[in-house]
């Protein structure tokens, strides 16, 4: 008989589908465990209790929205071709780490939990470094600034949009 052990990622990926769908309150060792078709044993072998399993998946969100983002975009190169490879990145429709789904759930427990608000305002504070820089490869100061706020709108709100047409056209004014 092969033993098969459901893996670290596998549990993090089942917990980034249950917190987009149903939020963190669902979020468990038994839902987890159901969605995988495996018993819990292995979720407390890898992470002991619901609360450090929680810390990992909100550090493993943290770091592939900030140094996961910049690895996939790279530092050097064209910068308008690193921010297309950006969008192509976060334009996720599948629940996963990146998507806006997802970080909407996050944003929606960060109401609740300060450690979790701390975590998305780190994120943010990250991207806005991140996307100010390559902005201002070939903008101005001021218009670098600009281009970092509507693209940081513009993410989080992509999912209230009519058409993937509306987020191409913003793409298209921010690579001018």
């Amino acid at each position: 008989m092969v033993n098969l052990k459901t893996t670290r990622s596998a549990w993090i990926d089942a917990a980034v589908a249950l917190l987009t769908d149903e939020g963190v309150e669902a979020v468990g060792a038994e839902a987890l465990a159901r969605r995988l078709g495996v018993s819990k044993g292995g979720f407390y072998g890898y992470f002991g209790d619901r609360a450090r399993f929680l810390a990992e998946l909100l550090s493993t969100w943290e770091h592939a929205a900030t140094d996961g983002i910049v690895t996939r975009v790279g530092v050097d190169g064209d910068p308008r071709e690193r921010v297309r490879e950006l969008a192509r990145a976060l334009r996720s429709e599948e629940p996963s780490i990146l998507s806006v789904q997802t970080e909407v759930a996050i944003r929606d427990w960060a109401r609740r939990d300060p450690g979790v608000q701390a975590a998305v305002q780190r994120v943010q504070v990250a991207q806005a470094a991140f996307l100010h820089a390559l902005f201002r490869q070939y903008c101005t100061e001021r218009e670098a600034r600009y281009r970092t706020v509507v693209a940081m709108s513009v993410r989080l709100s992509t999912h209230f949009l009519p058409d993937e047409e509306s987020v191409d056209l913003v793409v298209a004014e921010l690579l001018r």
